[in-house]
């Protein structure tokens, strides 16, 4: 008969998985997953613990369940001691009497098998139960400014108390492969190590800050890990202060082609294209996180505001350009010159940058541009 623990750990050294690493993720510890592999039936406190977590080991891995618990039932019946009755002589007078009486047995065995094991009428019931009572359970967190790290699920709620505006509610409606969180003034998307401070009500005042640490890409049931707090007014002030003063002391842009430039490059200075001549080119900007960003092309009036997620902008420089930003990370660039098209990364979450994308000649008449950081 085939063996339902050989079939577990079959699977399992198909998919390369530890029995550690099923045990974090299955929620089941390694003593009971060594006695499914092992079919060391003793070592679980009853049938239907070992049926429960048969089941959930086997949906784990992909496996058929039901045929897994059908092998183990069988197993059990295999097993059974013969009754004592089938052993002992009968006299031909009873004969009849014993035969009507195992039919019987054997009736109440298979009504009990069919209802208990093979349609699981109790088991299932039991799980449906469990199931609307998960469905309706909301569990609340009240924020506060002092970091919380939570483990939150689709449904739950960050609560945030103000004796003036009433309370704030924000819900978690993913927690697969990316967060997306539902507030007043839209749908929030946290991809993993996403950090932000979040204007919820769009009032203009920062409310939350958000980093988000752990999301399965494999199942909503995990849910995310989160360190949440009501976002502090002045230390979000102290920062745009900074930028601001960066904003200022950059104020003077030295010559976006220059006549006489350095025989090397700097080391804040990355070449990304060469050319015989300057001309034109095109910088993409899209926003995978809030950010308020400041930039000029070529001569032109500055132009800054908060962009929000989501957002792009197209500009075409003929020299070129300087950007300013509050959160580097939160900005992708694509640099378009020629027939050729360079995808930049900016700089990590939180921090200040401030970059000019430009047009350089060098010394044997060439022509480059060039990504540099300014301080």
């Amino acid at each position: 008969m085939e063996s339902y623990g050989a079939i577990l750990r079959e699977k399992r050294e198909s998919k390369d998985l530890s029995i550690e690493q099923v045990s974090r993720e299955a929620a089941i510890t390694v003593q009971y997953l060594n006695g499914l592999e092992n079919e060391k039936d003793e070592i679980f406190p009853g049938e239907p613990y070992l049926v429960g977590f048969l089941k959930n080991y086997a949906e784990y891995l992909g496996l058929n369940s039901d045929d897994l618990i059908r092998l183990y039932h069988a197993k059990k019946i295999q097993e059974a001691p013969t009754p004592e009755a089938l052993l002992k002589k009968q006299r031909p007078k009873f004969l009849i009497p014993l035969i009507v009486i195992l039919s019987l047995f054997f009736v109440i065995a298979l009504a009990s098998y069919l209802y208990f094991g093979l349609f699981k009428v109790p088991q299932r019931l039991a799980e449906k139960k469990k199931v609307v009572q998960e469905a309706v359970k909301i569990h609340q967190y009240v924020l506060t400014y002092e970091p919380q790290d939570l483990r939150l699920y689709k449904g739950d709620q960050l609560i945030i108390q103000s004796p003036d505006q009433g309370d704030t509610t924000l819900t978690i409606n993913n927690t697969l492969e990316h967060l997306i969180l539902q507030t007043p003034a839209g749908n929030q998307i946290f991809d993993l190590s996403d950090e932000r401070v979040l204007d919820v009500n769009a009032d203009g005042i920062p409310d939350i800050s958000i980093y988000l640490s752990d999301i399965s890409s494999s199942s909503e049931k995990y849910g995310a890990q989160l360190r949440v707090a009501i976002a502090d007014p002045n230390a979000v002030a102290a920062e745009k202060t900074v930028v601001a003063n960066d904003l200022t002391e950059s104020a003077d842009d030295t010559e976006l082609v220059a006549s006489n430039p350095a025989a090397s490059t700097p080391s804040n200075m990355k070449v990304i294209h060469e050319d015989n001549r300057s001309y034109p080119f095109t910088v993409e900007f899209s926003f995978r996180g809030p950010c308020y960003f400041r930039y000029r092309v070529d001569k032109n009036e500055k132009i800054e505001r908060n962009f929000r997620t989501g957002e792009t902008i197209n500009v075409t420089p003929k020299n070129g350009l300087r950007l300013w930003m509050s959160n580097a990370y939160n900005v992708k660039l694509k640099v378009r010159a020629g027939n050729s098209a360079y995808d930049l990364e900016v700089g990590k979450a939180g921090q200040v940058a401030v970059e000019d994308i430009k047009w350089v000649r060098r010394r044997d008449g060439k022509y480059s541009i060039v990504v540099q950081e300014i301080d």
